[in-house]
């Protein structure tokens, strides 16, 4: 199926979130429409305010709950959205005891929701759904290197298993893995005119464009907290060989537009990953790259350990093509920013 070009009309869901902002803002730079769903006038204030010189290229559409039945009918009713990009979806639930179904069962009604609004509408040739390397990182021996081959049941096993009890990123993870899969089914018993792409991004790392940023959470809040300084005062060989897989949120938010407008990545999943460092790694590139506002430690004891994985980016790079950040430059924009707006260590 033919890819779209930077003359039609996008759908974007989840456009006030952390990656939505920055695919909404490539969007408009190179010249795509954008409709984009969120879930109150307050949001689409924000972004109105947030993309003020692209006010005509961009319009919204009012979507409470996205698992509602048929949620994204009205969004694509009009019958002139060429594509979608579908980035809504459930953050980590904070309560670590919260039944798993909090994570999964959006998560899973969301993605078939609009692939099935998809299919009512003739104008969609091309959807793409974010998921997540938690559906390919199944645990494996050391070394192995992770393709889009791989698939993570061993996470649906550990929430079966734990239930309420596993860890939060767990019933995260599982929520991403159990969505795609149930997409791949059900895309295999339904006719549709449209084809699809998976983008499989590592965590997002990078400056906050939505308006959620006097409390940085997700992705950032998650690197942020190994450096608070109560985690630096107690670094231990098993805390510094920590593997930290990462993007830069403005990569994947690239790699998406260019997943839209490549015809070869079409039907496809696609590994989104830069960089997989230890905690020790990253604070040598700090050391290299200091950030004002951020301390460090000056001594701790070396372990010279490595990430005991990898992710492929051979299709990632055939396909998409996107050049990657140094690491340095994601780390220290994120830490800039954080500083900027106010986090403290």
């Amino acid at each position: 199926m033919p890819a779209v070009s930077s003359s039609t009309k996008i759908l974007v869901t989840g456009g006030s979130g952390f990656l939505g902002t920055w695919i909404i803002k490539y969007l408009l730079e190179q010249g795509f429409s954008v409709r984009t769903t969120v879930r109150s006038p307050a949001k689409a204030d924000f972004l109105k305010r947030l993309f003020a010189d692209s006010s005509s290229q961009l319009e919204f559409s009012y979507v409470q709950d996205v698992v509602a039945d048929n949620a994204f009918d009205e969004s694509l009713s009009s019958g002139d959205i060429d594509a979608v990009i579908h980035c809504a979806s459930p953050l980590v639930v904070s309560d670590p005891k919260a039944d798993p179904d909090v994570n999964i069962k959006p998560a899973i009604q969301g993605t078939l929701g609009i692939l099935k609004s998809a299919q009512k509408s003739p104008s969609v040739n091309r959807v793409i759904i974010t998921s997540s390397v938690a559906s390919v990182r199944d645990p494996r021996e050391a070394g192995h290197v992770y393709t889009e081959e791989d698939w993570n049941h061993g996470i649906v096993k550990l929430v079966k298993q734990y239930g309420a009890e596993a860890p939060s990123l767990v019933k995260y993870g599982a929520s991403k893995m159990l969505a795609e899969t149930a997409a791949w089914d059900w895309l295999k018993e339904n006719k549709v005119e449209y084809d699809v792409v998976f983008m499989l991004p590592a965590l997002l790392f990078g400056p906050v464009l939505s308006e959620t940023t006097s409390d940085i959470g997700g992705s950032n809040g998650i690197f942020l907290d190994n450096l608070k300084q109560a985690a630096l005062d107690n670094l231990s060989p098993e805390s510094l060989s920590k593997p930290i897989e990462f993007i830069d949120v403005r990569e994947t938010a690239l790699e998406h537009i260019k997943a839209l407008t490549t015809p070869e990545a079409g039907g496809q999943r696609i590994l989104s990953t830069s960089y997989v460092l230890t905690l020790e790694e990253i604070l040598d590139i700090l050391q290299k790259n200091p950030v004002e506002g951020i301390t460090l430690p000056t001594t701790y004891e070396k372990t010279g350990a490595k990430p005991p994985f990898t992710y492929s980016q051979e299709k990632n790079a055939r396909i998409l093509g996107i050049s990657h950040r140094p690491a340095a430059e994601t780390i220290t924009d994120l830490l800039k920013f954080a500083v900027s707006i106010g986090w403290k260590q």
